[in-house]
């Protein structure tokens, strides 16, 4: 192996480990941004309250500033681009056999009788090299790589599929986004925060918007307007 032929192969192997490398931190960011999601979606269902109205259940979900920061790390989750197949295929070879083979190739670059082994790994880092740069490795990388933080979120855009809340929400029944203002002058009776204390104890100053779930053929005007008739 001449020297031409060395710096080849090392240039090679410094291309794809700089490949290998990365992607195995993109995992890591991935499951980071997964494991966040979870316990993220949990506390936002933990607050949903029930209202029974005429034997019909309501789910709220208040939505203030103390949920923006809850809210982003599940839609971080939602926003993060999957691993299609196409990419999956293209990529999975990084994720154990190109590490060995830059190893093995990396041996035969210092030894000065290197073993078939390892000069075989050497070719295939050279073929592979060449066949990542023809398949754009490096923009398979880029696509499936999560921000680097949550998204800002705007709460009266609350939902919106990039934040998922509605999707997450949906099995409670249908999901608007109501004025939070709106319901609190509904509730300022006696008798009406008093008939829906619960709503009224989870509806604070701080929330600006209230989620409403509801049943089938209801929707929130008529949770509205069943707080308004309350005498």
């Amino acid at each position: 192996m001449d020297k031409n032929e060395k710096l080849k192969i090392q240039l090679a192997i410094d291309e794809v480990d700089t490949w290998a490398k990365r992607y195995q931190k993109i995992i890591e960011a991935r499951n980071a941004v997964r494991t966040g999601a979870a316990p993220a979606l949990k506390q936002l269902r933990s607050k949903v309250v029930p209202v029974e109205v005429g034997g019909q259940t309501y789910h709220v979900l208040p939505l203030g500033p103390e949920q923006m920061n809850t809210l982003g790390a599940f839609a971080r989750f939602i926003q993060m681009a999957p691993i299609d197949d196409v990419d999956q295929e293209l990529l999975k070879q990084l994720e154990a056999d190109v590490p060995q083979a830059v190893a093995e190739a990396q041996r035969a670059l210092a030894a000065k009788r290197p073993s078939e082994d390892d000069l075989e790994a050497a070719d295939f880092i050279s073929e592979y090299a060449a066949w990542g740069l023809h398949e754009n490795i490096p923009a398979a990388l880029e696509r499936i790589t999560p921000a680097t933080a949550a998204p800002a979120v705007n709460l009266g855009n609350a939902m919106a599929p990039e934040y998922g809340l509605a999707n997450a929400l949906k099995a409670y029944g249908t999901v608007e986004l109501l004025p939070a203002a709106e319901v609190r002058t509904r509730l300022a009776t006696f008798t009406a925060a008093e008939r829906y204390a619960e709503l009224a104890r989870a509806l604070t100053p701080a929330h600006d918007y209230l989620v409403v779930c509801s049943p089938p053929g209801y929707a929130g005007a008529d949770l509205l307007n069943a707080i308004s008739l309350t005498d």
